[in-house]
């Protein structure tokens, strides 16, 4: 039987002038969060609050352990207090879209997109002549 997952949304107000050096941060946890097998595979959907900035991150945990064992994993108590530097934790409920039914948010990038190319190329099917 497959074990029981869970998604978390996390929300990041960044202090004044941090935007960018947030988003980048967003970028590193998920990379540590997958090193750590911590996560499931289904990508990261990064979002931002218009009204204030407010990033959030919902990812889903590879089980219902995996958030406790985050707080035990040295690597991640380290971005954890990188995350406390440069923006606040902020609960959905103060940020301004979530007073809506229908919550609109700006979507940011999770990661960059996956170039695939054709391992063989075929040719081109010819037109029948008549």
């Amino acid at each position: 039987m497959r074990e029981r997952t869970e998604t978390v949304i996390a929300a990041y107000r960044p202090k004044p002038g941090k935007d960018t050096a947030l988003q980048k941060l967003v970028q590193q946890h998920r990379r540590i969060l997958d090193e750590a097998r911590l996560v499931s595979k289904r990508p990261t959907i990064l979002l931002r609050a218009r009204s204030d900035g407010t990033v959030l991150e919902i990812f889903e945990w590879a089980s219902a352990k995996a958030a406790d064992e985050a707080h035990l994993n040295p690597a991640m108590r380290a971005i954890w207090r990188k995350f406390a530097q440069i923006a606040d934790f902020v609960p959905l409920a103060a940020i301004q879209e979530s007073g809506n039914a229908f919550s609109h948010f700006e979507a940011l990038r999770s990661q960059k997109p996956v170039l695939r190319t054709l391992a063989t190329k075929r040719p081109a099917a010819r037109r029948a002549t008549r």
